[in-house]
């Protein structure tokens, strides 16, 4: 009866492990404002285009209000270590030099427009998100990136047919330092249709060629998607 909202997210399967705990209390201190945090811990085992193991584990700190009814804002904080091993012998130099722990000391926020007609299962409307996550406060990694997104949803024959474009992009740089292979973009599998998981993108070169390389993971990323959307009738 509070709106205070606990969740519990676990998820296993070959080759990654992954869990998380959020928690969000509105009206903090009697004020419009959601406050909450997020504990994770994720493990990727080294697989297809990835020659290496992967884990992080961290907390993120976040506060969020409404500028308008439809525009709202939320500020973050993030601490998390990595620890990259398990590199393949044949990896470049520049992925070999992944090898160890790191940690990452972030703050950042984000501007959210949305006129959906539903956040859930939308039908009808369109939003527009941007992000930005500077790190360096602290830590071994310097980094700023900036993302965006953007969705537009049109009902077609009646609420149930629904064509969607997608629109999402983003930058990363190094702040005196260059970006690692690991804190960049990676495209394939669960965000990117019809590709392995880091199955887009650039590969270091190996024998004078890319072709058989690992994935390094890119500074800039864009893409874009249409969907149609339509009841099976079960």
């Amino acid at each position: 009866g509070t709106g205070q909202d606990l969740g519990v997210n676990i998820q296993k399967s070959f080759a990654n492990f992954s869990g998380e705990v959020n928690y969000t209390k509105p009206y903090f201190m009697g004020r419009p404002i959601d406050v909450g945090f997020d504990v994770f811990k994720y493990d990727l085992s080294r697989r297809n285009s990835l020659v290496y193991d992967q884990n992080s584990n961290g907390v993120t700190f976040r506060g969020g209000y409404a500028i308008t009814e439809f525009l709202t804002h939320q500020l973050t904080y993030s601490l998390s270590q990595q620890t990259v091993s398990n590199v393949i012998d044949s990896a470049s130099v520049a992925i070999k030099n992944l090898e160890g722990s790191f940690v990452s000391s972030s703050v950042g926020h984000n501007f959210l427009y949305d006129r959906r007609d539903n956040r859930i299962n939308p039908r009808s409307g369109y939003y527009v998100s941007f992000s930005q996550e500077l790190a360096g406060i602290g830590g071994d990694i310097k980094t700023f990136k900036n993302e965006g997104s953007a969705g537009y949803y049109i009902p077609t024959f009646n609420d149930n047919f629904i064509l969607k474009f997608l629109v999402r992009g983003g930058v990363i740089e190094g702040l005196g330092q260059d970006v690692r292979s690991n804190y960049s973009f990676f495209l394939g599998g669960n965000n990117f249709r019809g590709f392995q998981y880091a199955g887009m993108g650039p590969r270091s070169v190996t024998d004078g060629s890319a072709k058989n390389g690992s994935a390094i993971g890119g500074k800039i990323y864009y893409v874009g998607t249409t969907e149609f959307m339509f009841p099976l009738g079960l």
